[in-house]
């Protein structure tokens, strides 16, 4: 009978402790892109409390398992305090590094569905925090012309292998922890965004499970595609960091394994050689990574109509990237077009603003958008 007891305890306690040690895994890895070190930090916060109580107590075992389980359900409870609407992300992300080797991740809608019946305390909903992590207030002046930056001097000259149909180049890409392949891709100037085949992110070890969706309008029709992030790539030994791609395995023909979208080759002037065999690039000075970062961050705003004709308008942008950014740029469309800068938004950080357009401007309808930014 006390076997039987024990057992069960065991599979009770095993939920809460399973779920505290994923989440916190997921947030170690919002904020590193160590796994190794996001799993011992994770399993020190869940573990160690637990082991040192039953370590006072005369049964052993009953009075670790209790302890564990039990701090356990009050990491939970607490997380939402302290990492406002990230729990059910971290939980996600940490399933995902958790159960990699397995290749079996949780469905998404199973991780919201866990996230929904656990109990909180601090935010009721994702977007909603108690107190703000960043609040700024200042006026705005009219939007500058396009952004874009000058040219360097001098270039290189990348070889065009295959057989002609495409502009095949070599491309160098770094993965999780620092895991590096060279690959042949399509240099693709009509593409929006970068792809990649599923098998070199998996080698890579970049995660995509949970990534966005976005649909893809390829040669067979559109497509819906999940979305990643990584670290860096070389073209012709111009380093490009923090890009996005988008999971397409049709994307590719023969030896390639993707394209290179204009999140890439937007970053240089090309000159394509009459002879067919190489295509010249330069660096653009201060590369904008616009077209990375407007998939990565929710923004929403509420404006208000003051008296003197004045609008004073709150602006809220999260970080869903599993990686800061250092400044971020968003735009606001009313009968004219402003921009705001906001600077330092971490890793699922919410970041409120609040601006004061000029008087007259018109905002009974506006659009929010990321006009540019850098990680």
């Amino acid at each position: 009978m006390r076997l039987v007891l024990k057992i069960l305890l065991m599979f009770v306690l095993t939920i809460p402790v399973a779920l505290a040690f994923i989440a916190f895994v997921g947030i170690g890895l919002h904020h590193s892109d160590q796994v190794v070190w996001a799993i011992f930090g994770a399993g020190a916060i869940v573990f160690l409390p637990g082991l040192g109580l039953g370590s006072v107590l005369r049964n052993k075992w009953i009075g670790a398992s209790l302890g564990t389980g039990c701090w356990s359900c009050l990491l939970l409870l607490f997380f939402p305090l302290y990492f406002p609407g990230d729990r059910a992300s971290a939980l996600s992300v940490g399933t995902d590094a958790v159960l990699f080797p397995m290749g079996q991740p949780i469905p998404a809608d199973l991780i919201a569905l866990i996230d929904e019946k656990l109990p909180s305390l601090g935010v009721s909903e994702k977007g909603v925090v108690a107190q703000p992590v960043a609040e700024h207030r200042q006026r705005l002046s009219l939007m500058p012309g396009p952004i874009g930056g000058e040219l360097s001097v001098g270039g290189v000259a990348l070889p065009i292998e295959g057989d002609g149909a495409t502009m095949d180049v070599a491309v160098a890409i770094e993965g999780r922890a620092g895991v590096e392949e060279e690959v042949l891709m399509i240099f693709d100037t009509g593409a929006t965004l970068t792809t990649l085949k599923s098998s070199v992110l998996d080698r890579l070890g970049v995660q995509y499970a949970f990534g966005p969706e976005v649909t893809l309008h390829t040669a067979g029709g559109p497509r819906v595609a999940r979305l990643a992030l990584i670290n860096r790539l070389w073209l012709g030994g111009y380093e490009v960091e923090g890009v996005t791609v988008a999971v397409c395995d049709v994307c590719g023909n023969g030896e390639t394994v993707g394209m290179l979208g204009l999140n890439v080759s937007g970053r240089f002037r090309v000159t394509y050689d009459p002879s067919g065999a190489f295509l010249y690039v330069e660096e653009r000075e201060a590369p904008d990574h616009r077209l990375d970062l407007r998939n990565w961050v929710d923004l929403s705003g509420q404006a208000r109509q003051w008296r003197d004709g004045s609008v004073e308008l709150t602006i809220y942008a999260t970080n869903n990237a599993p990686r800061s950014i250092s400044r971020l740029d968003v735009e606001i469309r009313c009968d004219a077009t402003f921009v705001v800068e906001l600077e330092g938004l971490s890793l699922g950080e919410e970041s409120e603003m609040t601006v004061e357009l000029p008087v007259g401007t018109s905002c009974d309808s506006y659009q929010l958008a990321v006009g540019g930014g850098k990680w």
